[in-house]
C-alpha cells in the first residue's frame, strides 16, 4: 500500500552494518521528540556505504519502516536520507562582488550576490551536489568574517564548501527510498553533515571541533567552526576493516572476528593486556583458541592509528588543525570501542570525547548512543530546512523583521540555498 507523506520527520541511514530509521516531531524549543526508532542488519548487502543489492535493501527498508509505523501509530513523514561512500568528495569555491554603495558599506544584496556567484561553481557532469556550506566571507580578499553586513570594504567574497558525489550512486539510494516510501525523500545530506546537527554543536559556538564518525565501512569527518562546516572528508576504513584485520591476524572467520572486536576490543594496548588471555570458540568440533589481549589490542590500535593519520594529513593539507580548539568528537559504532577517545586525544593532541545525540527527548534508552547520531541529525536538519523554507517564503522586508541571528545561523551551516 502506497504511503502518503505526513508532518512526522523521518531520518533514514542505510549503513554498511544496518538500516536505521528514526521518526520524531520538532518541539518549539528546537529539540526533537523521538516517537519511533528501529534498525535492521544489512551486513554484506551494503559495502563501504554503497548499496550492493537494491531489491533486498528495499525489502529490509520496508520492514524497518513498517515496524516504526506500527510502534508509533503514525505514517512516515518527510524523509531525510544520509549519503556516504567512497564516491563522496568536496571542494571550496569562491565568488565575489565589488561594493558599490557610496559609503562602501556591505549590504544584504552584496551578500546574496557574492554567495550566488560562489554557487556558480560547476561540478563535473557526472557529479551531484549534496550539501553546500558557508565557510566565511572575505573582506577585500583577506579578512574572514562570519557576519559582514555593514562592514566597510572594496570587495566581498563568499567562500563555500561543496560536498558532492557520483550522480548514479546518489540516485540509486534516492530511487530505492522513493520506491519504498511511494514519494521522494525531502532531502539528502552527507552523513558527516547530519552528525554535525545530531551532536547539537551549535551549543558550542565559535569553537572548532573535529567530528569523526567511524561506521562499519566508512569513516566520515567534518571540521565544525563558527557554526559552519569548514572542511569534510571520508575514508573507506571502518569497523569491518578492523574485523578483517583481526580475521587475518588471528586466523579467525569474519563472524568470529566481529565478536572479538565487540567483546574484547580496545583501541589502545593496555599494560595488563600482555598477561590476560581471551578464549575464542571457533566451532563445535574444535577446541577454543587462546589469544593474548595485547595481540588483539595491537591489531586494532594499528588500524585506528592509520585511520587517524589519514584524517590528520588531510586536515594539515587544508590548514584545519589550527581550528580544533574544542577537540575531537567521536561517533558512529566505532566510538563504542573502549579507550578510542583516549587514543584520539593522544594522537591529535587535543581533548577528545564520545558524542551522543543532542536536543532530543523520548526513547532515551534506545537513541542515547553514538550509533544514532546520524539519523537523529537528519531530523534536526529536516527541522532547520523547514524553518529556512518558511523564511524564504516571506518577502525580504518581512524576513528582516525576524530574528536575524536565527535565520543566518540556519543558512550558514549546511543548507542548499
Amino acid at each position: 500500500m502506497a504511503r502518503k507523506p505526513t508532518e512526522v520527520l523521518t531520518g533514514i541511514e542505510i549503513g554498511t552494518s544496518a538500516i536505521k530509521v528514526c521518526a520524531g516531531h520538532p518541539l518549539g524549543d528546537g529539540s526533537i521528540s523521538i516517537i519511533g526508532v528501529d534498525e535492521t542488519p544489512c551486513v554484506n548487502k551494503v559495502v563501504k556505504g554503497e548499496v550492493q543489492d537494491v531489491e533486498l535493501i528495499k525489502e529490509l527498508l520496508e520492514d524497518t519502516l513498517n515496524r516504526v509505523e506500527e510502534a508509533t501509530g503514525c505514517g512516515i513523514g518527510k524523509a531525510y536520507l544520509a549519503i556516504t561512500g567512497a564516491h563522496i568528495a568536496s571542494v571550496n569555491a569562491q565568488g565575489g562582488v565589488p561594493i558599490q554603495a557610496e559609503d562602501r558599506k556591505i549590504t544584504n544584496d552584496d551578500i546574496v550576490n557574492a554567495t550566488r556567484n560562489a554557487r556558480g561553481y560547476r561540478l563535473p557532469i557526472d557529479q551531484i551536489s549534496i550539501n553546500s556550506c558557508q565557510r566565511a566571507y572575505l573582506i577585500d580578499g583577506e579578512r574572514p568574517m562570519s557576519q559582514p553586513l555593514g562592514m566597510v570594504a572594496g570587495t566581498l567574497t563568499a567562500d563555500i564548501h561543496f560536498i558532492y558525489g557520483n550522480y548514479n550512486n546518489v540516485q540509486t539510494s534516492c530511487n530505492l527510498v522513493d520506491e519504498v516510501l511511494g514519494f521522494p525523500a525531502t532531502d539528502i545530506a552527507f552523513a558527516g553533515i547530519a552528525d554535525m546537527y545530531g551532536l547539537a554543536l551549535e551549543t558550542e559556538p565559535n569553537s572548532g571541533v573535529l567530528v569523526v564518525d567511524i561506521g562499519a565501512g566508512v569513516t566520515e569527518y567534518v571540521v565544525y567552526y563558527e557554526e559552519g562546516c569548514m572542511h569534510s572528508g571520508q575514508v573507506t576504513i571502518g569497523c569491518e576493516q578492523l574485523a578483517n584485520d583481526l580475521s587475518i591476524g588471528l586466523r579467525l572467520p569474519i563472524p568470529k572476528a566481529r565478536e572479538v572486536l565487540r567483546s574484547n576490543g580496545s583501541a589502545m594496548r593496555r599494560a595488563e593486556g600482555g598477561v590476560r588471555h581471551v578464549k575464542v570458540q571457533t566451532g563445535l568440533a574444535h577446541p577454543p583458541r587462546t589469544f593474548k589481549e595485547s595481540t588483539i589490542q595491537t591489531i586494532i590500535e594499528t588500524r585506528l592509528l592509520e585511520l587517524f593519520q589519514i584524517v590528520r594529513d588531510d586536515l594539515a593539507e587544508h590548514r584545519m588543525l589550527e581550528l580544533l580548539s574544542n577537540g575531537v568528537v567521536l561517533c558512529g559504532g566505532g566510538a563504542l570501542i573502549p579507550h578510542i577517545a583516549e587514543l584520539a586525544a593522544s594522537f591529535f593532541a587535543v581533548p577528545a570525547r564520545i558524542g551522543q545525540p543532542g536536543n532530543v527527548t523520548g526513547a532515551e534508552s534506545e537513541i542515547q548512543s553514538p550509533r544514532y547520531v546520524t539519523p537523529i541529525g537528519l531530523l534536526h536538519l529536516g527541522y532547520q530546512l523547514g524553518e529556512m523554507e518558511k523564511s524564504n517564503a516571506m518577502p525580504f522586508w518581512e524576513v528582516m523583521k525576524q530574528d536575524l541571528s536565527k535565520i543566518s545561523n540556519v543558512a550558514k551551516r549546511a543548507i542548499k540555498f
